[in-house]
């Protein structure tokens, strides 16, 4: 019995032993976790192609240059638009006659009445055989006389047809006026004659003011003698 007893004993430990010994080795045996797949490593020749692919924005469409805008060539001044004017010839040969001509030569502005050849020719057929031009204007009160006519012509102001009204308008000749009269759908000029004049043509545009021509020469009250 003591033997069977001690042999059992024996067996229970050998038992332990080896199922210790399984349990250590199943320790060391233990499996390791998988390593992680290698990623795909990008290069930076790769990144570049990459970014390479991405498209580039189209350039803008170059703006086309504007075109510089054309010169605008500055007006005349009065004498000058007088001088270029067809059928003022007459009228500048009364200008160049006295000083006017460097008084409308100035900064003004004024505004004119010029009458044309054809109006300027009934004055010489008005005063008589001894006056054909300009030139029969030689004594000093006949050059005053002209002076004073030409006066008569010239406002201060630059009055377009659109500033036209009713009533008298001072002229350059001290204690003259001449008037606008309405009629039908535009003006005539009342003067100290009896014949009112009719207009021509509007608005010539002048650096210093306006230049309108009219079908008769203005008479002032002052020359109104020497004319009759």
């Amino acid at each position: 019995m003591k033997k069977s007893a001690i042999a059992q004993n024996i067996f229970f430990i050998l038992l332990v032993l080896l199922v210790m010994a399984s349990g250590c080795s199943s320790s060391d045996d233990t499996i390791a976790p998988p390593e992680p797949e290698e990623t795909e490593n990008i290069t930076e020749t790769e990144e570049a192609e990459e970014v390479g692919e991405i498209e580039e924005p189209e350039e803008a469409e170059e703006v086309e240059e504007t075109e510089e805008p054309e010169e605008v060539e500055p007006l005349p001044n009065i004498v000058e638009r007088i001088e270029t004017t067809d059928g003022l010839s007459l009228f500048r040969e009364a200008l160049a006659k006295t000083d006017l001509a460097d008084t409308l030569n100035g900064e003004g502005p004024f505004t004119v009445f010029a009458p044309t050849d054809a109006a300027v020719q009934q004055l010489f057929v008005l005063l008589g055989d001894e006056y054909n031009s300009f030139d029969d204007f030689s004594n000093i009160i006949e050059l005053q006389i002209l002076n004073e006519i030409l006066l008569g012509h010239i406002v201060e102001g630059n009055i377009t047809s659109n500033d036209f009204i009713a009533g008298p308008l001072p002229t350059l000749l001290p204690e003259d006026t001449i008037e606008f009269v309405p009629t039908e759908d535009t003006f005539v000029i009342k003067d100290a004659s009896e014949i009112r004049a009719r207009f021509v043509t509007f608005d010539l545009q002048a650096s210093n003011g306006t230049v309108h021509t009219i079908d008769k020469i203005l008479i002032p009250q002052k020359a109104l003698v020497f004319v009759e």
